[in-house]
């Protein structure tokens, strides 16, 4: 258990760092664990214990550039008040998840008079209106 937690460790300390590249899992188990062959990483974690060091990591390296990020964020609002469209494009995309909305394509009228012909079906007769006429 002891290998496992040791192992545990270096791997989100590994992945946590941002200025490091974020590898396959065989890679990690070559380059961060020390073995000779990746797929011995399976044998010490499940793929469910990979992924949750996988998410932990994630979590720790997104804190890491939480800082630039903000940074950026002012910059793009500055652009956005200063009158540049596709910054405050941008903006409301990022912070208010706004999304253009697709261009409607009309159909031609002949596929729409085709839709009408098919869904139309003729009125039902009654059968008075039938007996009057013999």
């Amino acid at each position: 258990m002891k290998r496992k937690n040791q192992a545990k460790e270096a791997l989100v300390s590994y992945l946590s760092d941002p200025a490091k590249p974020w590898p396959s899992r065989e890679e990690l188990g070559v380059t961060v664990l020390g073995e000779e062959d990746g797929d011995k990483i399976y044998k010490l974690f499940t793929d469910g214990e990979l992924s949750q060091i996988e998410s932990q990591a994630l979590d720790q390296r997104r804190k890491c550039y939480a800082g630039q990020l903000s940074r950026v964020d002012q910059g793009l609002f500055k652009k956005a008040e200063a009158g540049d469209t596709s910054a405050a494009k941008l903006v409301y995309q990022r912070f208010e998840a706004w999304a253009e909305k697709p261009e409607k394509k009309s159909a031609p009228l002949a596929d729409i008079s085709e839709q009408i012909q098919k869904s139309w079906e003729p009125p039902l007769q009654d059968e008075e209106s039938t007996d009057a006429k013999s």
